[in-house]
């Protein structure tokens, strides 16, 4: 692990720097190669209160837990240099990926059973890669419904997702995301399904 010359890790105020000036180095970059570079990064004053927070939010997690969230790292990556709408759609995916994974060792028949009523197409449905056929909405509808994540979990990931849609770099668009904003929807994914464990049944 290369670290600032110490065995200590770098820290967020030694990372600063760096950060500032690849954002000019980029912005310098853009216009060479005649590309636009206005409002394509968070300015850096912006992504100071996810960094102020994010050790802490992350605590919730276990090493186990952090080893694995993959698309967490991509999500600290786009928010280091100031891309929050990526960084969102990353959170999304690790969240969606958690779901599944616990979907499977919960029980997939009987999970299937809850969500897919036309009996149709419930017969397209067998195995944990089945799914990705459904949509999100519906995959988090169903963690509700069979009890893996709570009413109040149902109603913030609705919220993350429906701001997924709409504000990240899934689909097109213009949308503002502030800092407090992307490491508050961080929080709430990681205390509503990261760092939850499945129900007893």
């Amino acid at each position: 692990m290369e670290t600032n010359g110490s065995l200590e890790p770098y820290t967020e105020t030694e990372i600063a720097p760096a950060l500032e000036t690849f954002g000019t180095q980029l912005d310098s970059y853009l216009d060479s190669v005649g590309l636009p570079k206005d409002q394509i990064l968070v300015p850096y004053e912006r992504r100071g209160p996810v960094f102020q927070n994010m050790r802490t939010v992350l605590a919730s997690l276990t090493d186990d837990q952090r080893l694995a969230a993959v698309y967490i790292s991509k999500f600290v990556a786009a928010c280091a240099v100031g891309l929050f709408d990526a960084a969102l759609n990353y959170l999304w995916n690790e969240t969606v990926r958690n779901l599944r994974e616990k979907v499977a060792r919960f029980d997939l028949s009987y999970f299937f059973d809850s969500v897919v009523s036309d009996g149709d197409r419930r017969s397209k449905f067998r195995s944990e890669a089945d799914l990705e056929k459904l949509d999100d909405w519906e995959l988090i509808r169903g963690c509700h419904t069979t009890g893996i994540i709570t009413q109040n979990g149902f109603r913030h990931l609705d919220y993350v997702r429906n701001m997924r849609n709409h504000a990240s770099a899934a689909h097109p668009n213009q949308n503002e995301i502030t800092g407090l904003q992307i490491v508050s929807w961080l929080e709430t994914c990681i205390m509503e399904v990261l760092a939850r464990n499945l129900p007893d049944r």
